[in-house]
């Protein structure tokens, strides 16, 4: 786990599940990447220390299920959390009627399933400035590759 201050306001992770860019500031904390659990509590401890405010949305980038782990633990610290459209169905999210029940690594983890989901633009206002996520995905049968741009 490592992290890279790119300015006081804009810090990069690196997690075992992937790279989060976080955009800190006084209205809290807008996460975007593939977090992993593990790496929750640091982030947010991290978080914490460079704003007062207990805001935190955090958008999960697309993922292959093998390598999910869902919300990352973030829902339960009471962050908004949301994941790309087509990796939220493949964990049995973004669903009509009850979601399925969740997988036994979910369980294992202690994550859950975003609610929401989002598509390829998604537009955040948040610490002064405008982020706009643009998000090209590429699935292939075993795996999913990603861009986003900010």
């Amino acid at each position: 786990m490592g992290v890279t201050e790119i300015t006081p306001e804009l810090l990069v992770f690196t997690t075992v599940a992937g790279n989060v860019v976080a955009s800190v500031g006084p209205d809290g904390a807008l996460l975007v990447g593939t977090p992993a659990t593990a790496s929750t509590p640091y982030i947010s401890k991290l978080l914490a220390s460079r704003t007062k405010s207990a805001v935190r949305y955090v958008l999960i980038a697309p993922q292959d299920v093998a390598h999910s782990e869902g919300d990352a633990g973030w829902g339960r610290r009471g962050a908004f959390t949301a994941m790309h459209e087509n990796a939220l169905q493949r964990i049995g999210g973004n669903v009509m009627g009850a979601s399925p029940p969740l997988s036994r690594r979910f369980t294992e983890l202690g994550v859950d399933r975003p609610r929401v989901a989002f598509s390829e633009v998604l537009a955040f206002d948040i610490n002064g400035s405008r982020s706009t996520l643009f998000i090209k995905s590429q699935a292939t049968a075993t795996q999913t590759r990603s861009l986003i741009f900010m």
